[in-house]
């Protein structure tokens, strides 16, 4: 019945391996030529000692304005219309600059930026009156009109933008639209949030009753967010906004901003934005695409719950059986010991590639190959009598590490360093690995910080030395004691269990040190022998 489980679960994780797979991206940009641009881009003696003076340029950019500017989540960086015209005419001009992917603070945040000068230039932007006070603004490359946003079961129509003096609305702070819109409507009538998203909730929830975005933005807002409860209403043809470059206020900016505007003329924009534009019959397929995938994800995700909890229910009922007979046998302890891949490890994993999926669909595939070979590696072993190199286990190890980075972060550093003489030496399965997840499982929640896992894997003399070192909140003198005796639950029971194996195959040793708040290093001596075989003795 197990085997069956198994390989019932092994198709589930396939399948779900393939739809993955099956994600469309959709990427920006459409393929075109770039005979757009052109080098012919005339700078005096002046204003190229200038620019070949400047440091290496701090750049932002708004992660969310299709077509000017948005985050290509499937290559790792910005892009867009506005991205590629400022990238070309720097790359021309041999600026150097970096583009900053702090896409975690908000626009209001990355206009106090520029104007406390802590960045030099910000893009795209629209001139407004009061941002013309704090620096230079390159010339207009496009221009749009804002829109104002209802529910869709608002009937109130709008002849003119003067008519919202005595409503409810919801602005977005550091919004171009803001400034003319203070001017219509009475402060305390005002809300003001931190994100376009935020704005579109409050719609929603009516706690306004009109919001305001750039159209584009807001189409694809529409089909991204699912804004099906909100439409365009009025477009706000009293205030038409064009977007530049932003420089901060200082004398070296203006002249690049100068000699960048005049760039810009060179430029065949109308084919540039083309490039990027989405009309929203493609943004309506796109959405379909995402939907259709989503529901595929939604169904495999319910099966694989359903088939890991019909799994609980062999464990469970397995566990208690298991209870009854004392495991003294090193051989039956380690069957007992690769039953117990954890149901939180499996279901944190796979709610981890869940949230990929829509994020980044390339990590969600590396995590799930990774989970797919952990698994493969894991179902495959004899539990009774095979033994494998110490090379097959660190691909284990590497397969259970490389889904724990995928949820941790940069939290979780490992260090490996294996002698190569050593990988062939053969081992009994899973002597290594539970080790590293005590480790990681220990020390990841409960400590600040980064976590550093050293494994380390030499000979020594007669001896294979497997060293396993971190930098966590260490283990008292009294609880290792207690882990030995297997009195600390099921963390104590996996190294009681490894202990007792080890004295299995010749008396050889497991050494715990460790201080507390300062980490724990774990050393096991095993011995040097390609043919090793157990050896039969009473296990005390």
């Amino acid at each position: 019945m197990q085997n069956k489980i198994r390989k019932n679960l092994m198709i589930i994780f396939l399948l779900f391996y393939l739809t993955s797979c099956c994600l469309s991206s959709f990427n920006h940009p459409k393929n075109m030529n770039t005979d757009y641009y052109t080098n012919n881009i005339s700078i005096t003696e002046y204003e190229n000692k200038v620019i070949q003076s400047l440091p290496k340029l701090m750049v932002m950019v708004d992660d969310n304005f299709t077509p000017l500017s948005f985050y290509d989540s499937s290559n790792y960086r910005y892009s867009g219309a506005s991205v590629e015209l400022f990238t070309n005419i720097a790359d021309s001009l041999g600026i150097e600059y970096v583009l900053n992917y702090d896409r975690k603070i908000t626009w209001e945040d990355k206009l106090e930026l520029i104007r406390n000068k802590q960045i030099d230039i910000l893009l795209p932007v629209s001139v407004t009156k009061s941002r013309q006070q704090f620096g230079h603004f390159s010339s207009p490359y496009y221009s749009m009109c804002y829109s104002v946003i209802a529910r869709v079961d608002n009937i109130n129509t709008i002849n003119n933008i003067y008519e919202l003096t005595d409503k409810k609305i919801g602005l977005v702070n550091g919004s171009s639209i803001n400034d003319f819109i203070e001017k219509i409507v009475p402060k305390h009538l005002i809300t003001y949030y931190d994100s376009d998203k935020k704005m579109y909730k409050g719609l929603v929830k009516k706690d306004i009753v009109y919001g305001f975005q750039n159209e584009n933005v807001f189409i694809e807002d529409f089909y991204k967010y699912e804004l099906f409860d909100l439409t365009k209403i009025y477009r706000i043809v009293e205030s038409p906004k064009e977007y530049c470059f932003f420089f901060k206020k200082d004398n070296d900016m203006k002249v690049l901003s100068n000699v960048i505007s005049r760039s810009i003329t060179n430029v065949n924009l109308t084919q540039l934005l083309d490039k990027y534009k989405y009309g929203e019959l493609l943004l309506l397929s796109k959405y379909m695409i995402q939907k259709r995938n989503r529901n595929i994800i939604i169904i495999m995700f319910a099966i694989t719950i359903l088939v890991l909890a019909i799994m609980m229910v062999f464990y469970i009922k397995n566990k208690n059986q298991s209870k009854k007979i004392k495991l003294e046998a090193a051989i039956n302890e380690m069957a007992y010991l690769q039953s117990q891949i954890r149901p939180h490890f499996l279901f944190n994993t796979i709610s981890a590639i869940m949230s990929f999926s829509y994020t980044d669909p390339e990590r969600a595939r590396d995590l799930l190959n990774s989970l797919s070979k952990y698994l493969r590696i894991i179902f495959n072993t004899n539990n009774k009598s095979e033994f494998i190199t110490i090379e097959e286990e660190m691909e284990l190890i590497q397969s259970y590490v490389n889904i724990e980075k995928a949820r941790y972060g940069e939290r979780l550093i490992t260090i490996f360093e294996i002698n190569d003489e050593c990988l062939s030496f053969k081992i009994m399965p899973l002597i290594i690995q539970p080790l590293i997840e005590n480790a990681i499982r220990h020390n990841i929640t409960k400590k600040d910080g980064a976590i550093t896992l050293k494994l380390l894997i030499s000979k020594d003399q007669e001896n294979i030395k497997v060293i396993i070192e971190d930098n966590g909140i260490g283990i008292s003198e009294e609880k290792i004691s207690s882990i030995l005796n297997e009195k600390d639950g099921d963390f104590g029971i996996g190294i009681a269990n490894i202990k007792k194996r080890l004295k299995s195959i010749g008396g050889k040793r497991m050494i715990i040190q460790s201080n507390e708040n300062r980490g724990t290093k774990i050393t096991l001596l095993l011995p040097i022998n390609k043919e090793l075989a157990y050896v039969k003795s009473n296990i005390s």
